[in-house]
């Protein structure tokens, strides 16, 4: 699956060749999109009435973008059955995608970077001096990740897990 970010970025693309209601659409659903997998959840899924509202479009014009954004490949609908739409107020589940023919540049693809908690005090010991010996008298050097501060004075550094003294 792909996450709504990679998305985002392809709708805004150079390559993207959507008229501006079509990415307007896109953009908008993507609004209700868990950001992972660029699903809308169930609870969430929105009515035409909810679409045609918040893109400012008619009701028919957002229908028809619908089923051409779909032939394009951007988007996939899961419709209910009819009773079900009827009886349990079911309602089209999306899945926002990439069209196949739409390139797709590693090169820029956001890093997350784990950033520290604004928790705690805001002097410290500076992550890239060595340390000093520590009462056992055993010496620590400098490791090869800064320490970032998380929960009780622990590294929250993938896998690290040292205290603040220790590191």
């Amino acid at each position: 699956m792909v996450e709504r970010w990679a998305v985002e970025r392809a709708v805004r693309d150079d390559e993207c060749r959507l008229s501006p209601s079509g990415r307007h659409l896109i953009l908008t659903l993507l609004t209700w999109t868990d950001t992972a997998t660029a699903v809308i959840p169930a609870q969430f899924s929105p009515s035409l009435t909810d679409l045609e509202r918040a893109t400012g479009m008619a009701r028919s014009t957002v229908a028809v973008w619908l089923n051409r954004l779909e032939e394009l490949g951007w988007i996939a609908r899961f419709r209910p059955k009819v009773d079900d739409a009827r009886r349990k107020k079911a309602r089209t589940a999306y899945r926002l995608r990439i069209p196949p023919q739409m390139p797709v540049d590693p090169a820029t693809e956001l890093a997350l970077v784990r950033q520290p908690d604004k928790t705690g005090s805001t002097t410290g010991r500076d992550s890239n001096t060595k340390h000093r010996p520590t009462a056992r008298g055993s010496s620590k050097t400098s490791h090869s990740h800064p320490y970032i501060q998380g929960a009780n004075g622990y590294c929250s550094f993938p896998n690290c897990g040292r205290s603040a003294p220790l590191h």
